[in-house]
């Protein structure tokens, strides 16, 4: 409880930078959780039980207000994303009330797949497992396992429809993606050469975009939505 405190009332200096700034959340979050991937940051202030069951991923993005009751372990897998005042327990009671009397409960693991969003306010039951790329409207209750890629809402949450792989959809179109890109695409990769060799790597001094931008050394360690985006300097 105290780490928790501790997160949750770091100071910020005035002279501090993005780079700073997330470097000392993040060893006060790596302090207090199980494992922190790369670039995943929480935003506090964030609460939790145990603090050692929460297991994130690379580039996990949690928002203010994140209630966790980690007396189970509770895993958010890679590039998941969660709205501000969620919620997640894992703990349980039994609906008998004699044996609620004892001072215990039922903890059951909760797991949230790669790729997924939960909207503001969602809260997440014990035993729950998320699939792959779901998104979770905003104040929806989750009480039973959702299968990957499927949006869902309400309370208790119900599927909504399903969104579909967009990894399989690349893979049965990448042929003819290849092809169109390959004719319509004009500069030859001699001439994207003779741009680079000239130190023209921006975005828009390569003819149609063929370019992108290069990362600011001071954004390496940054979380991807701290980043500038493509074409702003």
């Amino acid at each position: 409880m105290r780490l928790c405190e501790r997160n949750n009332k770091i100071a910020i200096p005035e002279d501090a930078t993005l780079n700073s700034l997330f470097k000392q959340l993040n060893e006060s979050l790596a302090a207090l959780v199980g494992h922190v991937g790369k670039h995943s940051f929480v935003r506090p202030p964030f609460y939790c039980f145990m603090g050692c069951n929460i297991w994130l991923g690379d580039d996990v993005s949690i928002n203010d207000n994140f209630q966790c009751r980690d007396l189970g372990l509770v895993t958010i897998k890679d590039r998941t994303m969660i709205g501000p005042c969620c919620r997640i327990t894992t703990l349980n009671h039994s609906l008998n009330y004699l044996e609620r009397r004892r001072p215990d409960g039922a903890a059951k693991p909760v797991e949230i797949g790669e790729d997924c969003w939960l909207g503001i306010g969602v809260t997440v039951l014990p035993g729950v497992t998320i699939g792959k790329g779901c998104v979770v409207a905003a104040g929806a209750v989750v009480a039973k396992d959702v299968a990957p890629f499927n949006l869902v809402g309400g309370v208790p949450a119900k599927v909504i429809r399903y969104l579909g792989n967009p990894e399989e959809v690349d893979e049965q179109d990448q042929s003819q993606q290849d092809s169109a890109k390959s004719s319509e695409d004009g500069v030859e990769e001699g001439e994207k050469r003779d741009y680079i060799l000239e130190g023209k790597t921006g975005e828009s001094e390569l003819p149609n975009g063929s370019g992108t931008r290069e990362m600011d050394e001071s954004e390496a360690d940054l979380p991807r939505w701290l980043r500038k985006p493509h074409g702003v300097e």
